[in-house]
């Protein structure tokens, strides 16, 4: 996988802040940190609050930024919603250079369930009152974990 993003869901504003990834040097350059639900593939992961699988995103419309994409080498992507009832979390887009397998194994559930507590304990982080970019922010500061 060349690059995954994490997207923290702010459901009270319908926006999405990247809030970690697995590649800095992408992700400084990424165009957006924030969007709203209503935009892009990832938005769509979000209003629907279910996976989608684009193998050729020069051919999807949902895909934003396609340009500086195809710079980055990234030509497919996959994004799954972690949920916690019916309250929307976060996202987890990953793409790569090629069509990504859509992995059905319990590894997935592992991810999908650390993602989840990661976006839980992200969130509780939060103090009263402040929005998903703070962590966003706040993550961006401290190394991966």
């Amino acid at each position: 996988m060349r690059f995954v993003a994490f997207w923290l869901a702010d459901e009270a504003t319908r926006t999405l802040t990247l809030a970690s990834s697995s590649d800095p040097a992408i992700a400084g350059d990424w165009p957006r940190r924030t969007m709203p639900y209503e935009m892009g593939a990832t938005g769509w992961v979000a209003r629907h609050r279910e996976r989608v699988v684009i193998d050729d995103i020069t051919g999807d419309p949902r895909i934003m930024d396609g340009e500086w994409l195809a710079r980055q080498g990234l030509t497919s992507y996959m994004a799954y919603p972690i949920v916690s009832g019916d309250e929307l979390l976060a996202i987890v887009a990953l793409l790569h250079s090629a069509p990504i397998a859509c992995p059905t194994t319990p590894s997935t559930s592992s991810t999908c369930s650390w993602a989840g507590e990661r976006g839980r304990a992200q969130r509780a982080a939060l103090p009263r009152g402040a929005a998903p970019a703070d962590v966003a922010r706040r993550s961006r500061a401290s190394p991966a974990s």
